[in-house]
């Protein structure tokens, strides 16, 4: 991970854009320079987010959130009594992984509150053995709570590893000077230039946006069709 300015973000995005208008007559201009470069810093948020979303998870790696699911819990499943851990997160963007010392596998699939299978949780004969693991997530609060099912005792040790949303801080760079900046992974830095400067592009109405958004596909190794 890296730490990359909201300013020095604008300016590489500016430089991805201005080559378009040099190379290609029919680029829409007439937009004034300082509002171009407010659209920029207004999509850098939900670029970064919707790269993290559709990387491969291989070129997440090191980038994780590590928590241990430590909140333990007996519950009654049909007629039998089973062991899960779970914990509560509020900056979950995407799960990568969770462990346990039982398990045989690592879990990367979770089933959400959102898949038909989720009803399974509570269904003595689909879940409840740590040799079959399973990972639940559902709302709670103002966060998403992870459950994971089952462990093998309630002093087992396990793991849970996510990607956090990612956010605008300002973050101070000397001793008098404060500037936005943002956490990207460093090989994941040119896929969200092109998908800032996509969605720049999209609220200009431009018709370049879309080789923006393939650009950023092809740079994360994205098939049109996965995305």
């Amino acid at each position: 991970m890296a730490l990359y300015t909201a300013s020095t973000i604008v300016t590489d995005v500016r430089t991805i854009i201005d080559e378009i208008q040099l190379n290609d007559a029919l680029f829409i201009g007439g937009t004034d320079e300082g509002d171009i470069d407010t659209i920029i810093k207004s999509k850098i948020v939900e670029a970064v987010r919707q790269v993290l979303l559709n990387a491969r998870a291989d070129s997440l790696r090191g980038a994780e959130t590590i928590l241990d699911a430590n909140t333990i819990t007996n519950l009654t499943v049909g007629d039998k009594e089973i062991t899960v851990a779970s914990a509560f997160v509020t900056d979950l963007l995407r799960f990568m992984y969770a462990t346990a010392e039982s398990w045989p596998m690592i879990v990367t699939e979770p089933i959400t509150y959102l898949d038909a299978e989720y009803a399974s949780l509570s269904d003595k004969y689909a879940t409840g053995l740590p040799s079959r693991p399973k990972v639940g997530i559902k709302p709670k609060g103002q966060g998403f709570e992870i459950t994971l099912y089952s462990l093998s005792g309630n002093d087992e040790q396990s793991t849970i590893a996510y990607i956090t949303e990612p956010k605008v801080e300002n973050i101070k760079v000397t001793p008098e000077t404060w500037a936005d900046q943002i956490d990207i992974i460093e090989t994941l830095y040119r896929p969200c230039l092109y998908q800032i400067a996509g969605l720049t592009l999209l609220t200009l109405r431009d018709a370049h946006a879309d080789s923006m958004f393939n650009q950023a596909r092809l740079l994360l190794g994205v098939n049109e069709g996965q995305q």
